[in-house]
């Protein structure tokens, strides 16, 4: 058996390492490293590597764990901090593919089959596009297999560490992604302690461990920052789903708008005026809650350079949160219109992101028209429909590349449904769903242009689901 397991390992390793070089080689495919020198929600590389544990704890604006990561690569002389991330990044994919194996071998798939579905998850274009641009969208997608992978092993046997793994692989989620409120962790919590009636003590005091560490870091932010949680960044995200309305419409219905929620965030301090504004004296001397910039700033744009770290952004993302709010409360009936538009969005092609796999996308045109004939459907819809397209969709996007994708997961929920695997006994394809369900209405209610990336976090989840479906479906069809 371990000699089986063994092969397998290695077999999948040389396919895949087969079609990475490929992929660099011939279709021009890089690592996007600069982004994580422009990414908002990363701590300035300089700040990581000179005052580490003093920039994670003090910045207040997403959670702390993928700051971390990136400081102690970066702090380390012996190996290229781009090399590690690159073999990291590129580590995620190949495990996901192993555990896509395992659990297609174990569901009933015959050893070509289950290569050929990993293999086709190795050259979907958006695992080449996200496993090159190195934030935490497919740090997310890891944590998810992997979560569905312990689920899976405890429910067939009940070992504690799979247990462990599970809970401790989701508190990296929710320390990693802001996306994944605790409410994530904890609904999920309170659903394994109704189901597994006969380990709740197990349970509750395997969470707590965990839990533990997320309420310390909560605790931390109230105390030196005032608010409870782990990233202080909502208002800003809100701002972008808040209807658009006109000073005449806010005057008419006498709406009370902060000043600031003309300009589009986020901008340096200086452009809102907050510069000369005194810090707290106990913070002067913190570098990342006084520095405006970081220290790529002339390398890089204003844009993608201000510190999102600085004390005054705890007051602004306050102050958008609330005019956001109080315009979705005056408008709800516009507020629905951009939800609605955000979720077309949601399920808008990966490679029509923009920022940050602009290059990538390019240059897998020629893949991406392989897997989705995407040429082939624009020119038969182009045929067919003449009119111009409604905004958000694009002229250069088929109709159906936004249909395929949530059809795709409506059907996959169906059958799961149909061969009696969503059931409330069977947890792993409980948290598919409720992982799904819980993206997709998060996102779209407080996202709008960038939450696309919110699914790409469970689209892996998703294809796995349909890999376990195949042996069912085959043998109802024989049947």
């Amino acid at each position: 058996m371990q000699t089986s397991r063994a092969k397998y390992f290695v077999t999948l390793l040389v396919l895949f390492t087969i079609s990475r070089l490929l992929l660099i080689n011939f279709l021009d495919v890089r690592f996007e490293y600069d982004w994580v020198f422009q990414m908002w929600h990363f701590i300035d590389i300089e700040l990581l590597k000179n005052k580490l544990l003093e920039s994670v704890y003090y910045f207040h604006y997403q959670p702390p764990i993928f700051n971390l990561f990136l400081g102690i690569i970066h702090k380390q002389n012996l190996i290229s901090p781009k090399l590690i991330m690159q073999i990291f990044f590129y580590s995620l994919t190949f495990l996901m593919g192993v555990i896509m194996f395992c659990i297609s071998k174990r569901a009933g798939n015959r050893d070509l089959v289950s290569y050929f579905l990993v293999i086709l998850f190795f050259l979907f274009p958006e695992t080449i596009i996200y496993e090159n641009w190195p934030i935490y969208t497919w740090t997310s997608s890891f944590l998810l297999v992997f979560g569905f992978y312990c689920l899976d092993r405890y429910i067939k046997g009940k070992k504690d560490k799979h247990l462990h793994l599970f809970f401790l692989g989701q508190l990296v989620l929710i320390l990693t992604r802001s996306a994944f409120h605790p409410i994530f962790y904890v609904t999920w919590f309170l659903y394994l302690l109704i189901i597994l009636r006969e380990s709740r003590l197990k349970v509750f005091k395997t969470f707590v461990i965990y839990f533990s560490v997320f309420i310390l870091i909560s605790l931390k932010n109230l105390y030196e920052f005032g608010f409870f949680g782990v990233g202080s960044g909502l208002g800003f995200s809100l701002y972008k789903i808040a209807p658009k309305v006109s000073q005449e419409q806010l005057d008419q219905k006498k709406i009370n708008i902060d000043p600031i929620f003309k300009i589009v965030p986020v901008r340096s301090v200086t452009t809102y005026g907050l510069m000369d504004k005194e810090i707290p004296s106990r913070f002067e001397n913190i570098e990342i809650l006084s520095k405006e910039f970081k220290s790529t700033l002339g390398k890089f744009s204003e844009e993608f350079s201000v510190n999102l770290g600085h004390y005054h952004y705890l007051e602004l993302a306050k102050r958008y949160q609330k005019s956001a709010i109080n315009i979705i409360k005056s408008y709800p009936g516009e507020y629905v219109k951009r939800v609605f538009r955000g979720t077309i969005m949601f399920f808008k092609p990966t490679w029509d992101h923009g920022f940050g796999v602009t290059h990538n996308a390019q240059a897998l045109q020629s893949l991406i028209n392989v897997f989705t004939l995407h040429k082939v459907r624009l020119y038969i819809e182009s045929l067919v429909i003449k009119s111009e397209k409604p905004w958000p969709l694009r002229s250069d996007i088929p109709y159906s590349s936004y249909i395929f994708i949530p059809v795709f997961y409506f059907l996959v929920f169906i059958i799961l449904y149909r061969f009696k695997l969503l059931r409330l006994e069977n947890i792993q394809f409980m948290f598919v769903l409720y992982t799904a369900v819980y993206l997709v209405l998060v996102s779209n209610l407080i996202e709008l242009a960038e939450n696309d990336r919110y699914r790409v976090m469970i689209d892996p989840l998703i294809y796995l689901s349909s890999i376990i479906l195949l042996p069912r479906l085959f043998k109802r069809k024989n049947i």
